[in-house]
């Protein structure tokens, strides 16, 4: 079963959206979901004059939460599936589906939400019945992806949660047999993970349908690396650069420069691109259709990722041992071009990028991004300079909110940023907003954060920090605090409908 197909809602030229994580919304049961709160945001969304709503990866994260570090790139994160939906369908009763405690309202506990979330859905299941024709339709349908990940999720539980490349060198080698028996003693639990990813495709069918009926269009986000310890890898070996053993060959990562001296070190497999051509992008037309199914554009992480790697030697003592790797990104993205028509993409093309990489957005039609807070140091991203073709923002997840990034300036900079915005302190986050609208970027998107006009406290991520982040979520009262009539006013000053 795909999430339902819908008639082509096109966005003005002209329009404007707003970025926030479903695990962000308020509600009873540690982080956000794609049930009631996401509906009402929506509506939210339509009364404020927006057009997109945009969201981090969605993919299932671990304890920390990381929405870029996920163990699939096709799977859903059950952390979003509703549970009231599932008290209708008979599947839990009211009384099971207690809250987890005001205490953890605003920012999320990911180990602990895990626990209570799986403990729920686990009572769910137990009353499901999976012969039902709709289930048999949804496994069938979704098995090139659901077979390898149900698979890989349910032994690594079974192995106490331990890297692949630790698991018996039959099971991590994937031998036809050893496959076989692990299907047959972790039945259960195979079926447990099919169920979770068609409870959430389900729901999302609803919310994707219910934001298509009020005008606004889903905005999703592609990492350009996976993770090494993910089905992915696991279940595509020959498509990345891996030794015998399964062991990454070469890190991804980045030379040294201004920001870091030593460079950096990201750890995830390079692809092996000749592979990758060989089967004319199979995985990769994959995981972009899949993504389209779900979201009507998404954003590229790193996109100058297709236009070449740093390959660090995996025993390089140092990020800056390692060197370009050409990559063919123009024949991937020629491919995906044949194969789904005009590439819905935003390029993150952020800090300096080669003159090659922005030849192919261009030669695409991709979008880049500027972002505000690069402004007051780059005045390529003032508002007043930037171009039509692209996806303008105050700040993304990495950036701190609008308003801790100008109360972390020096004096001098802050005055220059109140000229600049004009009006009173207490105002400035709405006039930078306005001064982003009138640009001449086709679209603006926001982080709910800077609409709420929140300081640092409400920061998504901080880039480098392993712990502690992705956690902010908004208040009940948070989206009543701020009046949709304002900012659908500003945006239709701005020609933004």
């Amino acid at each position: 079963m795909r999430p339902a197909a819908s008639e082509n809602h096109v966005a003005p030229d002209r329009s404007a959206g707003l970025l926030l994580h479903p695990t962000s919304l308020p509600g009873l049961h540690g982080c956000g979901d794609i049930g009631a709160m996401a509906h009402q945001f929506i509506d939210y969304l339509a009364a404020a004059g927006q057009r997109w709503w945009q969201m981090l990866p969605i993919g299932p994260v671990g304890g920390t939460g990381v929405p870029y570090s996920s163990d699939s790139a096709f799977a859903a994160s059950p952390l979003l599936i509703e549970f009231a939906d599932l008290v209708r369908a008979g599947l839990l009763r009211a009384d099971e589906v207690r809250p987890m405690g005001q205490r953890y309202a605003r920012r999320v506990d990911y180990p602990r939400v895990i626990k209570h979330r799986h403990t729920l859905l686990r009572r769910a299941f137990a009353r499901f019945d999976p012969r039902g024709d709709d289930f048999a339709a949804f496994c069938h349908e979704e098995h090139h992806w659901l077979d390898d990940y149900a698979l890989f999720a349910a032994i690594k539980a079974a192995m106490g949660h331990r890297h692949w490349t630790l698991w018996p060198h039959k099971l991590a080698l994937r031998d036809a047999a050893a496959m076989r028996e692990a299907r047959r003693e972790l039945h259960d639990a195979l079926t447990f993970i099919c169920f979770t990813q068609y409870q959430f495709v389900q729901q999302w069918r609803t919310l994707r349908a219910h934001a298509h009926r009020n005008g606004i269009q889903l905005i999703g986000d592609i990492p350009i690396y996976v993770d090494h310890d993910s089905t992915d890898v696991w279940a595509h070996r020959a498509l990345f650069r891996l030794d015998a053993k399964g062991r990454c060959r070469f890190d991804s990562g980045m030379p040294p420069d201004y920001f870091c001296a030593d460079g950096q070190r990201w750890g995830h497999p390079l692809y092996a691109w000749s592979k990758h051509r060989a089967t004319k992008f199979a995985w990769w037309t994959g995981r972009v259709t899949h993504a389209l199914r779900y979201f009507d554009a998404v954003r590229i992480d790193h996109f100058p990722g297709f236009c070449r790697a740093w390959a660090i030697p995996a025993e390089a003592v140092r990020a800056s041992d390692g060197f370009w790797s050409p990559v063919p990104g123009k024949a991937l993205l020629s491919h995906l071009h044949q194969t789904i028509g005009d590439l819905p993409f935003i390029a993150e093309d952020l800090g300096d990028i080669p003159p090659a990489c922005a030849k192919l957005r261009d030669q695409f039609h991709i979008a880049g991004m500027r972002i505000l807070q690069f402004a007051f140091d780059d005045a390529h991203h003032l508002p007043e300079h930037l171009p039509e073709h692209c996806v303008a923002y105050t700040g993304t997840h990495d950036n701190d909110t609008l308003r801790g990034f100008i109360a972390r300036q020096s004096r001098p900079r802050k005055r220059k940023i109140m000229r600049y915005a004009g009006g009173t302190y207490a105002e400035l986050h709405w006039n930078l907003i306005a001064a982003l609208y009138r640009s001449a970027a086709r679209r603006v998107i926001v982080p709910m954060q800077d609409v709420l006009g929140l300081g640092s406290r409400a920061r998504m991520n901080i880039p480098g920090e392993p712990f502690g982040q992705w956690g902010w979520r908004m208040g009940e009262a948070d989206l009543r605090s701020v009046d949709a009539h304002r900012l659908a006013a500003m945006a239709g000053a701005a020609g933004r409908r």
